[in-house]
């Protein structure tokens, strides 16, 4: 997992996978510490323990945040459309549909190219993380 804030919003990308324990309490605890009004978290193959799943939901509740979920997959998309029965404010959506995910969030239309190059950089050093090296 790798996130930063961007203004108000905060960007997650997760890597393939279960997020390990102690990077998500790290996550937890970061944005438990925040002030936000939302979160975009491209998800690509990233799951979620049921732990984990509660503690979006109890974090979502709690901060009332809007939260915009970017993935192809259709588990992870029943996944967010399950937690939104709970009055969780999170929506799914396609790679192709960045610009909703943006605009769900509030994400002002001038400041979207700065948002993709972001999360631009948080996939490429997560990329970098799980290669192996080239001496190894």
């Amino acid at each position: 997992m790798a996130w930063c804030s961007f203004g108000s919003v905060y960007l997650l990308v997760h890597a393939p996978g279960i997020p390990r324990d102690e990077d998500w309490d790290e996550f937890i605890k970061d944005v438990t510490s925040a002030v936000l009004s939302g979160i975009v978290v491209v998800a690509g193959a990233a799951k979620l323990t049921p732990k984990q799943r509660v503690d979006v939901q109890r974090w979502f509740e709690k901060n009332g945040v809007k939260g915009s979920v970017v993935t192809d997959s259709a588990v992870a998309r029943g996944v967010v459309t399950a937690l939104g029965w709970f009055k969780v404010k999170l929506r799914a959506f396609s790679p192709r549909e960045i610009d909703h995910a943006f605009d769900y969030v509030e994400i002002p239309t001038d400041q979207r190219a700065g948002a993709r190059a972001m999360i631009e950089r948080l996939e490429r050093a997560l990329k970098d993380q799980h290669e192996p090296s080239a001496a190894g």
